[in-house]
């Protein structure tokens, strides 16, 4: 079954992707803004004679969380990108 985009939804295509990279970069400044407050808090740990200060769970979870996001970001497109065309390519 072929279904053909009609020149309204065409013309409003662009806006809606500019919405949907504008959603995103948020969710990935917020990410960012996490990371950084993370690692920079202090939760109360001692630091040792030298001042130097260990790394607590909450800043292990912050790297854990944005090295699945960097995953997430390498493969998801190309995985959205390869099926939109296959489908573009099966009605044509």
């Amino acid at each position: 079954m072929q279904t053909e985009l009609t020149d309204e939804f065409q013309s409003a295509l662009p806006s809606l992707v500019r919405v949907l990279q504008i959603i995103v970069g948020a969710m990935v400044i917020g990410c960012v803004m996490f990371l950084v407050i993370a690692t920079q808090l202090d939760l109360g740990e001692g630091a040792d004679a030298a001042g130097n200060q260990e790394p607590s769970l909450f800043e292990f979870v912050a790297l854990a969380f944005l090295g699945m996001a960097v995953i997430i970001r390498l493969t998801v497109p190309r995985v959205v990108v390869a099926a939109s065309l296959r489908k573009i390519l099966d009605q044509t």
